[in-house]
Protein backbone atom coordinates (compact mmCIF):
# COMPACT_ATOMS: atom_id res chain seq x y z
CA UNK A 1 0.00 0.00 0.00
CA UNK A 2 1.54 3.12 -1.26
CA UNK A 3 2.27 6.06 1.82
CA UNK A 4 -0.70 8.29 0.43
CA UNK A 5 -2.99 5.40 0.98
CA UNK A 6 -1.97 4.84 4.29
CA UNK A 7 -2.10 8.53 5.20
CA UNK A 8 -5.82 8.09 3.94
CA UNK A 9 -7.00 5.92 6.40
CA UNK A 10 -5.56 7.72 8.88
CA UNK A 11 -7.69 9.47 11.30
CA UNK A 12 -6.27 13.08 11.88
CA UNK A 13 -4.81 14.32 14.97
CA UNK A 14 -7.09 16.94 17.33
CA UNK A 15 -4.49 19.70 16.30
CA UNK A 16 -6.29 20.08 12.88
CA UNK A 17 -8.81 22.03 14.81
CA UNK A 18 -8.96 26.07 13.70
CA UNK A 19 -6.06 27.64 15.26
CA UNK A 20 -4.63 31.75 14.70
CA UNK A 21 -2.67 31.92 11.30
CA UNK A 22 0.83 32.72 11.28
CA UNK A 23 1.46 34.30 8.00
CA UNK A 24 -0.57 34.81 4.72
CA UNK A 25 0.60 34.64 1.21
CA UNK A 26 -0.52 35.74 -1.87
CA UNK A 27 0.77 34.47 -5.11
CA UNK A 28 0.75 34.60 -8.75
CA UNK A 29 1.84 32.03 -11.11
CA UNK A 30 0.72 31.26 -14.81
CA UNK A 31 -1.06 28.62 -15.95
CA UNK A 32 1.28 25.04 -16.79
CA UNK A 33 4.06 26.64 -15.11
CA UNK A 34 5.21 25.71 -11.45
CA UNK A 35 5.02 27.27 -7.82
CA UNK A 36 6.09 26.76 -4.52
CA UNK A 37 3.88 27.21 -1.74
CA UNK A 38 5.24 27.91 1.56
CA UNK A 39 4.69 26.60 5.05
CA UNK A 40 6.52 29.24 6.59
CA UNK A 41 8.69 27.79 9.68
CA UNK A 42 10.19 24.27 9.59
CA UNK A 43 7.88 21.98 10.37
CA UNK A 44 9.39 18.30 12.40
CA UNK A 45 5.79 17.11 13.60
CA UNK A 46 2.50 15.96 11.75
CA UNK A 47 1.08 18.54 9.42
CA UNK A 48 -1.76 18.49 7.03
CA UNK A 49 -2.12 20.78 3.62
CA UNK A 50 -5.65 21.59 2.78
CA UNK A 51 -7.38 23.76 -0.17
CA UNK A 52 -10.08 25.21 1.85
CA UNK A 53 -12.01 27.78 -0.89
CA UNK A 54 -13.76 27.44 -2.72
CA UNK A 55 -13.92 23.95 -1.25
CA UNK A 56 -12.24 22.42 1.63
CA UNK A 57 -9.97 19.25 0.56
CA UNK A 58 -7.04 17.27 2.24
CA UNK A 59 -3.85 17.91 -0.19
CA UNK A 60 -0.91 16.19 1.37
CA UNK A 61 -0.35 14.90 5.00
CA UNK A 62 2.93 13.90 7.28
CA UNK A 63 1.94 11.48 10.35
CA UNK A 64 4.39 10.24 12.16
CA UNK A 65 7.33 10.93 9.75
CA UNK A 66 5.22 9.91 6.84
CA UNK A 67 4.61 12.41 4.34
CA UNK A 68 2.03 11.82 0.74
CA UNK A 69 0.17 13.38 -1.49
CA UNK A 70 -3.54 12.59 -1.66
CA UNK A 71 -4.61 10.77 -4.44
CA UNK A 72 -6.88 13.42 -6.33
CA UNK A 73 -3.82 15.38 -6.16
CA UNK A 74 -1.04 12.94 -6.80
CA UNK A 75 -1.09 14.38 -11.08
CA UNK A 76 0.58 17.89 -10.35
CA UNK A 77 1.36 18.34 -6.89
CA UNK A 78 4.56 16.88 -4.24
CA UNK A 79 5.53 18.12 -0.96
CA UNK A 80 9.49 19.41 -1.41
CA UNK A 81 11.82 15.99 -1.33
CA UNK A 82 13.64 17.58 2.13
CA UNK A 83 10.13 17.71 3.76
CA UNK A 84 11.57 14.87 6.27
CA UNK A 85 14.11 17.55 7.38
CA UNK A 86 10.91 20.20 8.36
CA UNK A 87 10.20 21.84 4.81
CA UNK A 88 6.86 20.71 3.95
CA UNK A 89 6.24 23.54 1.32
CA UNK A 90 3.93 22.18 -1.33
CA UNK A 91 5.44 21.71 -4.87
CA UNK A 92 2.73 22.60 -7.84
CA UNK A 93 4.43 20.99 -10.97
CA UNK A 94 2.36 22.38 -13.40
CA UNK A 95 -0.38 24.95 -12.26
CA UNK A 96 -3.97 23.93 -13.88
CA UNK A 97 -6.23 27.21 -13.82
CA UNK A 98 -8.65 25.11 -11.00
CA UNK A 99 -5.75 24.98 -8.73
CA UNK A 100 -6.45 28.94 -7.79
CA UNK A 101 -7.84 28.89 -4.21
CA UNK A 102 -6.80 29.38 -0.25
CA UNK A 103 -4.37 26.99 1.06
CA UNK A 104 -3.81 26.32 4.42
CA UNK A 105 -0.46 24.38 5.77
CA UNK A 106 -1.01 23.29 9.70
CA UNK A 107 1.84 22.07 11.69
CA UNK A 108 2.30 21.76 15.23
CA UNK A 109 -0.89 23.76 15.99
CA UNK A 110 0.51 26.75 13.81
CA UNK A 111 -1.13 27.63 10.37
CA UNK A 112 0.25 29.16 7.30
CA UNK A 113 -2.42 30.43 4.63
CA UNK A 114 -1.70 31.08 0.61
CA UNK A 115 -3.81 32.55 -1.63
CA UNK A 116 -3.17 31.02 -5.11
CA UNK A 117 -4.06 32.93 -8.44
CA UNK A 118 -3.52 31.52 -11.57
CA UNK A 119 -3.87 33.61 -14.82
CA UNK A 120 -3.27 33.20 -18.48
CA UNK A 121 -1.16 35.39 -20.14
CA UNK A 122 -1.21 36.69 -23.73
CA UNK A 123 1.65 35.34 -25.92
CA UNK A 124 3.36 37.45 -27.46
CA UNK A 125 5.93 35.98 -30.38
CA UNK A 126 9.06 37.75 -32.25
CA UNK A 127 12.28 36.59 -33.60
CA UNK A 128 15.84 38.12 -32.41
CA UNK A 129 16.66 41.57 -33.50
CA UNK A 130 13.32 42.99 -34.34
CA UNK A 131 11.40 45.39 -32.51
CA UNK A 132 7.80 44.06 -30.25
CA UNK A 133 4.89 45.89 -27.84
CA UNK A 134 3.85 44.07 -25.38
CA UNK A 135 0.14 45.54 -24.80
CA UNK A 136 -1.28 46.82 -21.59
CA UNK A 137 -3.92 48.88 -21.01
CA UNK A 138 -5.11 50.51 -18.05
CA UNK A 139 -7.29 53.80 -16.81
CA UNK A 140 -5.03 56.18 -15.70
CA UNK A 141 -7.88 59.21 -15.47
CA UNK A 142 -8.25 58.67 -11.14
CA UNK A 143 -5.21 58.97 -9.24
CA UNK A 144 -2.50 57.23 -11.86
CA UNK A 145 0.96 58.86 -10.79
CA UNK A 146 3.17 55.30 -12.27
CA UNK A 147 3.18 52.91 -14.46
CA UNK A 148 5.16 49.47 -13.70
CA UNK A 149 6.80 46.55 -15.95
CA UNK A 150 8.45 43.50 -14.30
CA UNK A 151 9.45 40.48 -15.82
CA UNK A 152 9.43 37.25 -13.43
CA UNK A 153 9.33 39.20 -10.48
CA UNK A 154 12.62 41.66 -11.54
CA UNK A 155 11.52 45.56 -12.16
CA UNK A 156 12.10 46.35 -15.82
CA UNK A 157 10.94 49.63 -15.77
CA UNK A 158 8.86 52.25 -13.63
CA UNK A 159 7.44 55.43 -15.17
CA UNK A 160 6.67 58.20 -13.08
CA UNK A 161 3.75 60.33 -14.51
CA UNK A 162 4.38 63.42 -12.03
CA UNK A 163 7.79 63.95 -13.19
CA UNK A 164 7.67 62.64 -16.08
CA UNK A 165 10.76 59.84 -15.91
CA UNK A 166 11.47 56.55 -16.44
CA UNK A 167 13.73 54.68 -14.58
CA UNK A 168 14.78 51.18 -15.66
CA UNK A 169 15.80 48.36 -13.31
CA UNK A 170 19.18 46.55 -13.14
CA UNK A 171 19.64 44.64 -16.34
CA UNK A 172 17.20 46.72 -18.33
CA UNK A 173 18.13 49.30 -20.45
CA UNK A 174 16.28 52.12 -22.72
CA UNK A 175 15.52 49.33 -25.55
CA UNK A 176 12.49 49.26 -23.11
CA UNK A 177 10.38 52.23 -23.34
CA UNK A 178 6.95 53.33 -22.34
CA UNK A 179 5.08 56.05 -24.23
CA UNK A 180 4.54 59.08 -21.79
CA UNK A 181 1.62 60.35 -24.29
CA UNK A 182 0.04 56.48 -24.45
CA UNK A 183 0.07 56.99 -20.22
CA UNK A 184 -2.49 59.58 -20.91
CA UNK A 185 -4.45 57.44 -22.87
CA UNK A 186 -4.75 54.24 -21.02
CA UNK A 187 -2.04 52.87 -23.35
CA UNK A 188 1.05 51.45 -20.65
CA UNK A 189 2.21 49.23 -23.49
CA UNK A 190 5.94 47.83 -23.15
CA UNK A 191 7.99 49.10 -26.20
CA UNK A 192 10.74 46.64 -26.98
CA UNK A 193 13.71 47.19 -28.92
CA UNK A 194 16.22 44.28 -30.96
CA UNK A 195 14.74 41.40 -28.78
CA UNK A 196 17.47 39.60 -27.71
CA UNK A 197 17.10 35.78 -26.77
CA UNK A 198 17.26 36.76 -22.87
CA UNK A 199 14.28 38.87 -22.98
CA UNK A 200 12.12 35.85 -23.38
CA UNK A 201 9.59 35.42 -20.22
CA UNK A 202 6.71 36.49 -18.49
CA UNK A 203 6.02 40.29 -18.04
CA UNK A 204 3.42 42.12 -16.07
CA UNK A 205 2.24 45.49 -15.53
CA UNK A 206 0.68 47.41 -12.82
CA UNK A 207 -0.43 50.88 -12.22
CA UNK A 208 -0.71 53.38 -9.48
CA UNK A 209 2.25 51.84 -6.97
CA UNK A 210 1.22 48.36 -8.21
CA UNK A 211 -2.78 48.96 -6.76
CA UNK A 212 -3.93 48.49 -10.00
CA UNK A 213 -3.49 45.61 -12.79
CA UNK A 214 -3.20 46.46 -16.94
CA UNK A 215 -5.13 44.43 -19.32
CA UNK A 216 -4.23 42.00 -20.24
CA UNK A 217 -1.90 41.58 -16.55
CA UNK A 218 0.29 39.11 -18.17
CA UNK A 219 1.98 38.85 -21.64
CA UNK A 220 4.48 35.68 -22.33
CA UNK A 221 7.50 36.84 -24.85
CA UNK A 222 8.65 34.12 -26.93
CA UNK A 223 11.84 34.60 -28.56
Amino acid sequence: MSPSSVLSSLILPAFWSPVVCSSYTVMEVAVNEAAVLPCGAACRTDARWIRFLPEEATVALCVGGTCGVQRDFQKRFQLLENSTQGNISLLIRSAAYNDIGSYRCSCGGRTSEVKLKVFVPTVVMVREQENITLPCYGDTRRDARDAQWVKEGRRVLLYDRVTGTVTHGRGFDDRFMLSPDGFTDGDLSLHVRLVHKLDEGLYQCTINDESREGEPRAVLLRV
